[in-house]
């Protein structure tokens, strides 16, 4: 509790506005309680108007009272800004393309300066699904959420910097403080996660901060399938008669 505080003053030090990527889930629904007293605060999300993220920002965002700016976006704006999130990616990795796509329709919209994401929760509390498939050895949990976060530079942060990055923006990942994250990876995986629940720990702090439950432990989509953005970028595939990488590739 007290590094998570330590490293939300740090971020804010000589900040008077930010921005907010923002999916109403546990990650950034807690930096959202903890950043609106702090600085004129603005979240925004990215997603089709079916989407699970669509909907769970609006819930989220008026449980905590925090002003949100919601982007929806459709498969023809896909389709235009595909290749240009590839070239500011150079990358065609399918995963790393469909996390970043609704990020990337958030920051065409942000005009504040500082961007900050709840990156890193995943590795630091056993949030993944492959986490829950090796219960319940949690000396396994512990070495896949260690080798996750030593790559976290070259799979998530070099995604996320570099889409900010396109638009002159600043990230700040709060989770990944070296202090805080350093706790968090000590903590034993048997408090992090269970066959029913992951992110223990995590949503625990969050209740610990006044975040309400059924915000705390809703449940949530990885970026890509909450925003439908894997799923537009698919159809775009289909319709050319290839595989989503080829698509990808061939842009």
């Amino acid at each position: 509790r007290e590094l998570l505080l330590q490293s939300i003053e740090q971020s804010v030090a000589n900040i008077d506005e930010a921005a907010l990527l923002f999916s109403g889930g546990v990650d950034s629904a807690l930096l959202a309680l903890l950043l609106k007293d702090r600085v004129d605060l603005q979240c925004y999300c990215a997603g089709t108007n079916m989407s699970h993220d669509w909907a769970l920002s609006e819930k989220s965002a008026e449980a905590i009272g925090v002003k949100l700016k919601r982007i929806e976006f459709s498969i023809d704006d896909v389709r235009e800004e595909l290749p240009k999130l590839v070239k500011a990616l150079d990358s065609t990795n399918v995963m790393k393309i469909g996390v970043a796509m609704p990020f990337w329709f958030c920051l065409k919209e942000i005009s504040e300066e500082t961007v900050f994401l709840g990156t890193g929760t995943e590795e630091l509390f056993a949030g993944y699904d492959r986490h829950r498939k090796l219960l319940p050895d949690y000396k396994a949990i512990e070495k896949e959420c260690k080798r996750g976060y030593d790559t976290a530079w070259e799979r998530d942060l070099s995604r996320d910097i570099a889409v900010c990055g396109a638009f002159g923006k600043k990230a700040v990942f709060p989770y990944l403080e070296e202090e805080f994250a350093r706790e968090a990876m000590a903590i034993p995986a048997q408090q992090k996660i269970t066959e029913e629940q992951n992110k223990i720990v995590l949503r625990e702090l969050a209740v610990g901060f006044g975040l309400p439950n059924e915000i705390a432990f809703a449940p949530k989509k990885a970026a890509q399938y909450g925003s439908h953005s894997d799923k537009l970028i698919r159809k775009l595939a289909k319709r050319k008669g290839l595989t989503l990488q080829e698509y990808l590739t061939a842009l």
